[in-house]
């Protein structure tokens, strides 16, 4: 908040808080002045503070926007096929969300790639794929 606005708002509570005192000490003739005070600090505080509210949320969906757009989608797992080479299968499908070593189950240089947008796993042994499920 820039100076400016911070003293709008001092302005309007000092003028409220003049005449909330002044109610105070004659309660008949200082209910109007009052009421107008009070829709003064009320405004006041509206243009103080609502617009950065405003620009953080829109700050916020634009994130969570672009965020959506960059998200990673993949291929058909249906476009892989046994016998299929490694790099078919990252041109395919794109890079995979996880790659596990499964090497001490399956043997050596076997890996599985974990594609989760598309609910699939590829299972590579020596850069070709074995089976996809």
């Amino acid at each position: 908040m820039n100076i400016v606005m911070i003293a709008i708002v001092a302005a309007a509570f000092a003028q409220w808080a003049f005449f909330a005192f002044r109610a105070l000490l004659a309660p008949q003739k200082a209910k109007a002045p009052l009421l107008i005070s009070s829709g003064i600090l009320f405004a006041a505080w509206i243009a103080a503070f609502l617009p950065p509210l405003l620009a953080e949320e829109s700050a916020r969906k634009a994130t969570m926007e672009a965020s959506a757009v960059t998200s990673r989608t993949h291929g058909t797992c249906a476009a892989v096929q046994a016998g299929d080479s490694a790099a078919s299968v990252a041109k395919k499908l794109g890079p995979p969300d996880e790659k596990l070593n499964d090497e001490s189950v399956r043997g050596p240089a076997a890996t599985t790639w974990i594609y989760r947008d598309t609910r699939c796993a590829v299972h590579i042994i020596d850069n070709e794929v074995d089976f996809v499920e």
